[in-house]
């Protein structure tokens, strides 16, 4: 019996031993290499760097458009470039409003994703869609419950890349009866 359990103690240690020693130490792994920028992160490199932006936007589809102007300071996270920052800065109906937005592509859901919170609404707002290579622009679906009537709701978002120096934002509402632009945005490069 005593043999039985040296045996069985014997073959334990040594399981361990082999577990422990095939991990290695921290110093013995080999070093972790960043993954390589993918297409996909490529595409956003035109919407990174410092902008102005000429903004309309109405409160309904029948009122007039209130006009603004506003900045948006836009970077690609390093290192990896896989998420884009933006820090927008504008004014609404008179008071200073500030937005923050992080873009990317989502390997797993095969799709973009942004998430965007602003000095509006204590909410995040998530959306997702798909890049047109055609058009050169994403358009993505927000679908979330509005703070001020407690309703779900949905906008659709499009960005549209004109060229290097410039590109545009369109925001539509949707509604079961259709949809209705109610912002625009003209990003321009700061030289």
């Amino acid at each position: 019996m005593n043999l039985i359990i040296s045996l069985v103690a014997a073959c334990a240690a040594a399981i361990l031993w082999v577990s422990a020693s095939s991990m290695g130490t921290p110093q013995d792994a080999a070093p972790q290499v960043a993954a390589p920028v993918s297409t996909e992160s490529a595409l956003m490199k035109p919407l990174a760097g410092d902008f102005t932006a000429d903004m309309w936007m109405k409160m309904d589809a029948a009122s007039e458009p209130m006009k603004t102007t506003g900045t948006c300071s836009t970077r690609l996270q390093t290192p990896g470039n896989f998420w884009l920052i933006s820090d927008f800065n504008s004014s609404m109906m008179g008071e200073p409003f500030s937005g923050h937005s992080i873009m990317g592509y989502d390997m797993i859901k095969k799709k973009w994703v942004n998430s965007w919170v602003d000095s509006m609404a204590p909410i995040i707002m998530h959306s997702e869609g798909d890049w047109d290579a055609k058009t050169k622009s994403w358009s993505l679906v927000w679908d979330f419950i509005d703070p001020m009537t407690n309703k779900p709701s949905k906008f659709r978002m499009v960005t549209t890349v004109k060229d290097h120096d410039h590109h545009d934002f369109a925001m539509f509402v949707v509604t079961p009866e259709g949809e209705y632009q109610n912002m625009g945005i003209s990003y321009t490069r700061k030289k």
